[in-house]
């Protein structure tokens, strides 16, 4: 990035956590998403807009639906999810809105605050064969049987992705960092501060899924808030 985005922005009724436009920023570059995804070590391809389309994404925690909107761009099938606690609403008004615009053939705003805050046309042609829906998700699985995404039969995704997102107290979250030797040093800090443990697995203790060598170092995590 050429200039550092503040944490969150206003943006109509919700607030953009602007981790989400970096990480879509990333995803638009030529190889950064590309190396995220472990593309280049499996199939040598690097062109992450290439590759994304078509990909069935679940986004947790989509917010405002900025980073949803670029990957549906993108030609990904998005499916945006939040909690009725979090910007649910305002997520669906927004999507439904871009749509709309999309349609009527004038441009979105989803596409402005995007090429406002990292760059890129507002005249680029998007990649056909997208699509994108909202649905209420909340995390634990306890509330798993409300959403209906638990309805929909054998739901499966190519690609599970988060950005700056915050959890419910009695949910429990796994994070895997690969090649990232000082990303967790966050979880760190956290652990430090208190309110959340924070436990970091052996590598005996997790399945790498045949992605182990000496070129790939993998971190997981699991965290919980803990009060006490």
């Amino acid at each position: 990035m050429a200039r550092r985005l503040a944490d969150f922005s206003n943006e109509g009724e919700g607030i953009v956590w602007n981790a989400s436009l970096l990480l879509l920023n990333y995803f638009r570059s030529e190889d950064g998403g590309a190396e995220l995804l472990l593309i280049t070590r499996w199939d040598g391809r690097t062109n992450m807009k290439e590759e994304i389309k078509g990909k069935r994404i679940l986004e947790l925690g989509a917010g405002v639906g900025h980073l949803a909107w670029g990957l549906y761009e993108m030609g990904a099938q998005v499916t945006a999810t939040n909690t009725s606690l979090g910007d649910l609403d305002v997520l669906g008004a927004n999507i439904k809105q871009w749509k709309e615009e999309e349609e009527r053939g004038v441009k979105t705003g989803g596409r402005e605050y995007i090429v406002k805050c990292i760059g890129g046309s507002m005249e680029e042609r998007k990649v056909e064969g997208g699509s994108i829906s909202v649905e209420e998700l909340t995390w634990g699985e306890q509330y798993w049987d409300q959403s209906p995404l638990s309805r929909a039969g054998d739901v499966k995704f190519d690609i599970v992705i988060l950005a700056e997102v915050f959890s419910i107290p009695e949910v429990i979250v796994y994070s895997i960092f690969m090649n990232r030797p000082f990303s967790f040093m966050f979880l760190a800090h956290l652990a430090d501060a208190g309110g959340f443990r924070v436990h970091q697995y052996k590598e005996t203790e997790f399945d790498k899924c045949g992605m182990d060598d000496d070129e790939l170092h993998i971190m997981m995590h699991r965290y919980t808030y803990d009060p006490e």
